[in-house]
């Protein structure tokens, strides 16, 4: 066999060389470089995101949230509201003071909210959950803290009102238009109309 045909096994059965040692360990460096940057970019995307929920409390609102609870509705002539606000009656007509309606209390327990302004609402409904004619109204509410329970209760004139029985719903929201509801909660059956004025 000639010395020809030898080299050139010699060479199909040697594996190819890739690199030298120094341009492996540049790569390698490369790659850890690119993995180092990578990991970089992901924590200053996550410090990002806490400085958001820290500046924007209703980006916090959206991970936590509001809960209406334990409403109830009591049969109140408007007079006796204005004695338990502690305004005096002689501001007020003897006609508006003897109106019917319900002294609506409820809970609100608020999660991520200290500093927006939810908007309330409030429904009349009959004892079956039909909203009656055009009894509805707005109100505010607004957490001082981060987490926050406060105690709150409106008046519902129920004059006019051909049902006997009714309920009350309070919806939650946390935007100004009051297009995203967060909860509601709804009162006991109760009568629509107080007990005879004596006054």
């Amino acid at each position: 066999m000639s010395s020809s045909r030898r080299s050139k096994r010699r060479a199909l059965a040697t594996p190819a060389r890739t690199g030298s040692v120094g341009e492996r360990a540049v790569e390698i460096v490369k790659a850890a470089a690119a993995v180092v940057g990578a990991l970089a970019a992901l924590i200053a995307g996550i410090v990002a995101i806490a400085k958001h929920f820290e500046h924007h409390p209703r980006a916090i609102a959206a991970v936590h949230g509001a809960k209406i609870t334990n409403v109830t509705a009591s049969p109140m002539r408007f007079r006796d509201y204005v004695r338990i606000l502690g305004k005096p009656t002689s501001t007020f007509t003897a006609e508006l003071l003897r109106r019917p309606g319900l002294l609506v209390d409820y809970g609100a327990r608020l999660d991520g909210y200290a500093g927006v302004l939810l908007q309330v609402k409030w429904t009349l409904l009959d004892a079956r959950g039909k909203p009656l004619q055009d009894r509805h109204g707005n109100t505010s509410l607004e957490a001082t803290a981060r987490r926050d329970i406060a105690r709150k209760r409106v008046w519902v004139p129920t004059d006019g009102v051909k049902a006997r029985r009714g309920r009350v719903l309070v919806e939650v929201f946390d935007d100004p238009a009051a297009s995203n509801r967060v909860d509601a909660g709804e009162s006991p059956v109760t009568p629509l109309t107080p007990p005879a004025d004596g006054d």
